[in-house]
């Protein structure tokens, strides 16, 4: 699997968005009615970006100090980070039934 850093964000918050007071989950593909086999590979994808995230902003601190800081940072936006986790299944997660408009660009992203 491989995701632009670009897309590491958007695609965390459509596996699952926090209430910013308590800092717990309260919405995303994670809280929809799926079977736990997708559960799974959708948590470990969540795992995996959550650390590349972090990892992120630390990059994204040190590119904004940089002379040429807006050239860094969209260098640093174009980078890929890869994994050897297995894809969720696409198919899995179009039969899911929500009135919710997740973004299939790029959820096709962490599925196929």
């Amino acid at each position: 699997m491989e995701i632009k850093k670009r897309h590491i964000v958007p695609i965390l918050l459509i596996l699952s968005t926090y209430d910013e007071a308590t800092q717990k989950p309260v919405s995303g593909l994670l809280f929809e009615n799926i079977g736990m086999g997708l559960r799974r590979k959708l948590q470990k994808i969540s795992k995996w970006l959550q650390g590349e995230y972090k990892e992120f902003q630390q990059e994204y601190k040190d590119a904004e100090k940089a002379e040429n800081h807006e050239d860094e940072i969209k260098i640093l936006l174009d980078e890929v980070v890869k994994s050897d986790l297995d894809y969720a299944m696409l198919s899995e997660i179009e039969k899911i039934d929500t009135k919710v408009n997740y973004d299939f660009e790029l959820i096709e992203m962490i599925a196929k």
